[in-house]
């Protein structure tokens, strides 16, 4: 059992040991278990790739053209995906000079291969999901600038699909206008049986 002296001192250490501080420090000390960079909830910048980390962004951006708050954090997923398919790239590369024979006879390659894959399949659907995402909305923002008016307030429709909504008014129009031929057409058929009735009660009067 502790004595009052061991508990003061193992409270004394503890105070003495509380880790980073500083915000620079505390940033340097979350990367201590980065390994490859894979599954890193930032994205992971080796020192002296933040110029092309910056430049690819920027020239993704210039090509997706985002517009609104939505858009441009689809843009910012769809960067990050990029960015971390590259990096599985560079993992994976670095594997065969690491390893005399195959990597996958290897178990540490082995292992760092299917975390490769695994970090490849996330990144794959963020990007799909994200790009399928970001083109539904452009889709949606081009079809409002052509369907509406300049000037026209677009603000209440939110992020509603029009084209939608649209097409479930014309689908309500025409079916209104076949229930309506089709009133017409009973309309006509009731008169026709009932003439029908009246001439063959006539006919019946007239015979003997």
């Amino acid at each position: 059992m502790s004595t009052p002296a061991q508990i003061a001192a193992n409270i004394a250490n503890a105070q003495a040991s509380t880790g980073p501080r500083s915000t620079t420090g505390k940033a340097t000390c979350s990367k201590n278990a980065t390994t490859h960079g894979l599954f890193t909830t930032s994205d992971f910048i080796r020192p002296g790739e933040e110029p092309l980390y910056e430049q690819n962004r920027a020239d993704l951006l210039d090509q997706l053209s985002p517009v609104c708050i939505l858009e441009c954090n689809l843009a910012d997923e769809i960067h990050r995906a990029l960015w971390r398919l590259r990096r599985c790239g560079q993992v994976e590369a670095a594997l065969v000079p690491a390893c005399a024979t195959d990597p996958m006879q290897d178990a540490t390659a082995a292992r760092t291969q299917n975390s490769v894959d695994r970090a490849r399949a996330q990144a794959h659907r963020l990007l799909h999901k994200c790009i399928a995402e970001l083109r539904k909305l452009q889709t949606e923002r081009h079809f409002r600038n052509e369907f509406f008016a300049d000037g026209t307030e677009l603000s209440p429709l939110g992020i509603c699909d029009v084209s939608q909504v649209r097409k479930n008014m014309d689908h309500e129009v025409s079916a209104s206008l076949r229930q309506h031929k089709l009133d017409e057409i009973n309309e006509m058929a009731a008169a026709f049986d009932n003439n029908r009735r009246q001439v063959d009660l006539a006919r019946a009067k007239r015979i003997p």
